[in-house]
């Protein structure tokens, strides 16, 4: 995905054209979200010459808003139409949701329980979440960080993507 919308060039026709444009009804995901119907509409080229390296850290940003309230997984598929997808990318949307989906158990450590975190369908493109994806959210919501430290040390060494969890 786009990591910032501030490093991309869109032609004006494409998105007037196309009635393409940020639904605040997908935040916090709202980029992710206009990025993925963007990609209906032609190719991305990826250039990878750093011109200019800016980092700025926003204390007020929503990403770093600190709450005690369950977060729940964006809603990165809110008015997509899962049916212009290929099966290829289907697949990889599905990898990309259920990361995330692990991410925000990550996140939700030590925040009271929602029943709403385990969702069985997330969205309305029927992306199911299984039992054992469900088993494996509820292990990394309230396993004690030692543990989770152990298991993912034990994945790094064995070459594994170590950030299932963060």
């Amino acid at each position: 995905f786009i990591l910032s919308g501030s490093s991309v060039l869109i032609k004006k026709e494409v998105i007037i054209k196309n009635k393409l444009n940020f639904l605040s009804e997908a935040e916090p995901a709202e980029d992710v979200n206009f990025w993925i119907r963007l990609s209906r509409y032609g190719k991305f080229v990826f250039c990878n010459y750093k011109g200019v390296i800016y980092h700025r850290v926003d204390e007020n940003s929503i990403m770093n808003k600190k709450s005690d309230k369950v977060k729940l997984t964006p809603p990165f598929l809110y008015k997509i139409d899962w049916s212009k997808f290929m099966q290829k990318e289907k697949e990889y949307l599905k990898k990309f949701i259920k990361k995330e989906y692990y991410k925000t158990a990550y996140n939700n450590r030590k925040k009271f329980l929602d029943k709403r975190e385990f969702s069985l369908v997330l969205y309305k493109n029927n992306i199911k979440i299984s039992i054992f994806n469900m088993i494996i959210y509820f292990i990394i919501r309230f396993m004690p960080e030692k543990v989770l430290n152990l298991i993912k040390l034990f994945l790094k060494k064995r070459g594994k993507d170590e950030n299932i969890c963060n």
